[in-house]
């Protein structure tokens, strides 16, 4: 049995995404985001991705990024080394060659970070805000 949410077309939906301690050390992270669902005819464009981190040092290449499930582009990417110091940041938008943003119609939007980190300690807070729109 499900649920309709009906929101208004120019609505941001937010979402709170938290990565454990012991999932940035694993690392193969892949989050699906329950704010974000599959939905027919329609796609989600991220407008900000945020993270508060207050723990201590993670090193290593790990990246964070959000993207459309079955995607092979996220729509926003923190760069490597993101959790090396204490924060409240912004992704930038992903741009250039090379690095285009994906939509994908019928999907709805995960968070990755596919690569473990070593030695830090401390959550992730993501803060997500994306908007789905008809194709």
């Amino acid at each position: 049995m499900g649920f309709l949410v009906k929101k208004a077309a120019d609505e941001i939906v937010e979402a709170k995404v938290i990565i454990t301690q012991a999932e940035l050390l694993a690392g193969g992270i892949i989050k699906i985001v329950p704010e974000y669902p599959a939905t027919a005819g329609k796609a989600w464009s991220v407008m900000y991705f945020i993270a508060q981190f207050s723990g201590t040092a993670y090193t290593g290449l790990g990246t964070i990024h959000v993207e459309a499930n079955g995607s092979t582009q996220p729509q926003f990417r923190f760069a490597a080394g993101l959790l090396a110091g204490t924060l409240f940041k912004y992704a930038p938008i992903i741009a250039g060659i090379g690095n285009n943003i994906q939509f994908v119609i019928n999907s709805g939007l995960e968070v990755h970070s596919p690569t473990a980190l070593t030695l830090g300690t401390g959550d992730v807070t993501l803060y997500v805000g994306a908007k789905l729109f008809t194709i």
